[in-house]
């Protein structure tokens, strides 16, 4: 995420989610300076279901990604319920299936998991 230093303004997409500081510094054209802290917290229910990389998109990368983890023992989803998506509240075989349909074949629709 970044500042917009002239705006003031917060964009772009978190890639963790939790309860963050952020620190501001200004200085003024006198040396003056000033600084305030900022409690920031970003809520895992902004995942969208089947974004495994949360990249804000739901593609074969994020297939991969879940076959990894369902057949291989491949890395954790950042956010497991991203990969829950048939809603049955766990991570397994189904839920890939699914996502080949959804991503490959445009059929379903994915659901908001329950695992955690």
């Amino acid at each position: 995420m970044t500042l917009d230093p002239v705006s003031g303004v917060i964009s772009g997409s978190p890639t963790e989610f939790g309860d963050f500081t952020i620190n501001i510094y200004a200085t003024d054209a006198a040396s003056g300076s000033k600084s305030r802290t900022y409690s920031l917290h970003v809520d895992e229910s902004a995942y969208i279901p089947g974004d495994i990389n949360l990249d804000l998109a739901v593609n074969p990368v994020d297939v991969v990604l879940l076959v990894n983890y369902v057949y291989k023992q491949g890395q954790v989803p950042a956010v497991l319920n991203s990969a829950d998506v048939n809603g049955d509240c766990a991570v397994n075989p189904v839920d890939v299936v699914t996502m080949v349909n959804f991503v490959y074949k445009q059929i379903g629709t994915l659901l908001y998991g329950c695992v955690e």
